[in-house]
């Protein structure tokens, strides 16, 4: 009888050990919770420093432009996507000009802009230039930009009216991507005219 009831006890006693033996861990563990505040200042760091490059304002440098190309490039920025690429539409400064900008590095769009040397001889008559056509838009990229996949891109509309140019940071290529979104509001808002060859 007396040892039936010191038994539980025993178990008891017993139990209490091999918590607190088991309490402090394995050494994985321990390395695992020292590592997980280290990574998370880590995220959280990048984390804010990429939407403080977000939440920054893109510069938009307006040409000058007749009335007439102003209203129709208000147009267009009206129909322009929410996403171009895939990346989100940001704001610029000044608020109201006449371009938008998405992403980060941004992809900035200028509406009105005056058409690329390339595209225009010396005599100032028309040249045919070289032209990519996507979605039914054609575009003007300098052929040394074509050529390294690595360069930036200055890509411009020359078969619709007033011209559009889309600066496009080498990480968004290729450019057909960008070139597919943009249509839409390009066909919708601009004069067709033939200079795409």
């Amino acid at each position: 009888m007396g040892s039936r009831a010191r038994s539980p006890a025993r178990s008891s006693t017993s139990e209490q050990l091999l918590t607190s033996f088991r309490r402090p861990g394995s050494a994985r563990t321990r390395g695992a919770i020292h590592f997980r505040p280290v990574l998370a200042f880590a995220i959280g760091a990048y984390l804010v420093a990429t939407l403080a490059a977000c939440s920054e304002k893109v510069p938009i440098d307006e040409p000058d432009m007749s009335d007439t190309t102003e209203e129709t490039c208000a147009k267009l920025i009206e129909e322009l996507p929410e996403t171009v690429g895939g990346q989100q539409q940001r704001e610029m400064e000044p608020a109201n000009a006449l371009g938008a900008a998405w992403g980060e590095p941004a992809i900035v769009l200028t509406c009105g802009v005056p058409l690329p040397d390339d595209v225009v001889a010396t005599d100032g008559t028309e040249a045919p230039p070289p032209c990519q056509e996507v979605d039914g838009v054609g575009w003007f990229v300098p052929e040394d930009q074509i050529a390294d996949q690595s360069a930036d891109v200055v890509m411009t509309t020359i078969d619709f009216s007033p011209a559009v140019q889309v600066q496009l940071p080498a990480a968004y290529r290729p450019t057909g991507a960008a070139m597919v979104d943009l249509a839409p509001a390009i066909k919708k808002t601009l004069e067709p005219v033939d200079r795409c060859k």
